[in-house]
């Protein structure tokens, strides 16, 4: 009779074990000394196996979500905490509850459910939202306006410049925001790039906004073609991004060195019969003179804008390439 209840206690452990396997969340269950009793599979790739296995105590998981215990004792309480694992920050929706079980003992539940691409759609939504009900309203009603005026020949020039103006911002302003949300996606549609076409695609795009300061874009590349897997779009509106950048606050009549380089331990010799490394990296360093905040030689409308897509898309995509990229200041 012993060995049959055990054995009955055995297989419904197995099985309460098997459907907590299957939850598509993370779940851990304690007892009521705060010690795990199960958990399943999702949870231990979230925190690592190594640091949860039956007797973990409940502070040791609160430790490894970096949150208070108390934080994980509460009666139906929920939190949203942020996890940086695999150096991609996710967003995690924590539930806690007491259960009391059939012998009258309590257990701990904690569920965490990852949110994080609901916390980014949201984000785009609202950024979308802002996106159309002000920043393209502006152009939008300024090109209107113009084309409501009179017909005076004097006066017909000098609108249609402006009416270009606009059209030109509001489809930079719709570029940028196309590209924001490609930089977000969860996986780059890769592909064979050549980096040397990539960045001579990005000088040909900043050429004329460094002449009209008279800065030189001054190129130094390897030999050796330097490919790699990338989204080509994204890498080149990165990298017009960072130039533009380097142009608008760059010192006027200065030159921008771009330099482009094999990375030297991929690149060192393989011994005979073994295959090159896969996954070549490169090194894009670019070097300007920052020039003075009140320089009179920058045009006051440039001085005035600010960095197109900005620093976040920058490392976005440069991180969601296995790159990294460094500030040097003097």
């Amino acid at each position: 009779l012993l060995d049959h209840a055990v054995a009955s206690a055995r297989s419904e452990l197995n099985f309460l074990a098997a459907v907590i396997d299957e939850m598509p969340d993370a779940v851990a269950i304690f007892d009521a000394n705060d010690q795990l009793l199960l958990s399943n599979q999702k949870i231990k790739q979230l925190i690592g196996s190594q640091h949860l296995d039956v007797g973990t105590d409940l502070s040791q998981l609160a430790q490894q979500l970096h949150i208070s215990t108390r934080a994980l004792m509460g009666r139906g309480d929920t939190a949203l905490i942020r996890l940086s694992i695999a150096n991609d920050q996710q967003e995690l929706f924590l539930k806690t509850t007491s259960l009391q079980s059939p012998t009258g003992g309590s257990l701990r539940l904690v569920i965490l459910s990852d949110v994080t691409e609901l916390r980014q759609s949201q984000t785009q939504r609202d950024r979308a939202l802002q996106f159309l009900s002000h920043d393209m309203r502006t152009p939008v009603a300024s090109i209107l306006s113009l084309t409501r005026r009179g017909n005076d020949p004097a006066e017909f020039e000098t609108q249609r410049n402006k009416i270009v103006h606009h059209a030109k911002a509001l489809l930079n302003m719709m570029d940028d925001f196309i590209f924001s949300i490609k930089a977000q996606a969860q996986e780059y549609q890769l592909v064979e790039t050549l980096v040397d076409s990539v960045i001579d695609d990005a000088i040909y795009q900043v050429k004329d906004l460094a002449h009209s300061r008279q800065m030189r874009l001054v190129q130094s590349f390897d030999d050796e073609p330097q490919f790699v897997m990338a989204d080509q779009r994204l890498l080149t509106r990165m990298l017009v991004n960072l130039l533009v950048n380097a142009v608008r606050y760059g010192q006027h009549g200065s030159d921008i060195h771009i330099t482009l380089s094999h990375d030297p331990e991929i690149l060192a010799p393989q011994p005979a019969g073994q295959a090159a490394p896969t996954g070549q990296m490169v090194h894009i360093v670019m070097q300007n003179t920052v020039g003075a905040p009140d320089d009179a030689n920058r045009p006051r409308h440039m001085a005035s804008q600010g960095f197109g897509l900005g620093l976040s898309f920058v490392k976005t995509v440069v991180r969601k390439h296995q790159g990294h990229i460094h500030l040097h200041l003097p």
